[in-house]
């Protein structure tokens, strides 16, 4: 659930007679929002995952002593909770999609995952060039 700090700062109210953090479809987009927010913030799923944990106060903290911004560097920088957080998001995403996939990768594991499937299909459509000028 929300802390109740950041579940105020995404529009849930929390009082003696209503938590808004209970109510799924509130709480629901109140999540989407700052899962969004943190993706915009860091680029990287991993570091969003351990964000969600810990808060961002927690990730800048880790930043600042690890002096990295790469999630498998800064880890060890982490609450226990966070790390295994982190590790738990990872292991849940292979079970059900029987891989990893970008969301699994730091954005640098990305970035150069990206760049590997554009020099890829660049060679293909070579191959392809060279095979209709042979015909």
């Amino acid at each position: 659930a929300f802390m109740p700090v950041a579940a105020k700062q995404y529009g849930l109210k929390i009082s003696e007679a209503k938590d808004e953090r209970l109510d799924y479809a509130k709480s629901t987009r109140a999540a989407a929002a700052l899962l969004s927010d943190l993706y915009d913030k860091y680029g990287d799923w991993l570091m969003v995952i351990a964000a969600y944990n810990c808060g961002p106060g927690g990730i800048e903290k880790a930043i600042k002593k690890s002096g990295s911004r790469h999630y498998w560097v800064l880890q060890n920088f982490l609450p226990e909770e966070t790390r295994k957080h982190v590790k738990k998001f990872i292991a849940v995403h292979y079970y059900f999609e029987g891989h990893g996939s970008v969301v699994t990768l730091t954005k640098t594991e990305r970035e150069n995952y990206i760049k590997t499937l554009e020099l890829h299909a660049a060679g293909q459509q070579e191959k392809k060039d060279s095979a209709e000028v042979m015909r």
